[in-house]
């Protein structure tokens, strides 16, 4: 969890944790929460932050191939009762 006014550790302004968010959805190749030393003091926040963008991702690219499954599935029904007369 992200504290303001901590004098004790090196923070991060919010502007910069955003930024390098948004750096990591246009290209998640790397862990959002192990990048450097100056976000070190975000690392559980952006960690979290990485479990649930993830988690939501998997969620849409189920839906999206249960949708795919769906629509073959019509398209094969389709196709076989035109073979089969």
């Amino acid at each position: 969890m992200i504290v303001k006014n901590d004098p004790n550790a090196k923070r991060r302004t919010w502007a910069e944790i955003e930024a390098l968010k948004t750096s990591w959805r246009a290209d998640p190749c790397f862990d959002l929460w192990d990048v450097d030393e100056r976000f070190a003091a975000h690392r559980e926040a952006l960690y979290l932050y990485q479990l649930e963008t993830e988690l939501h991702w998997a969620r849409q690219r189920n839906e999206e191939l249960l949708l795919a499954v769906k629509a073959f599935t019509v398209a094969y029904d389709g196709l076989r009762g035109l073979i089969n007369g």
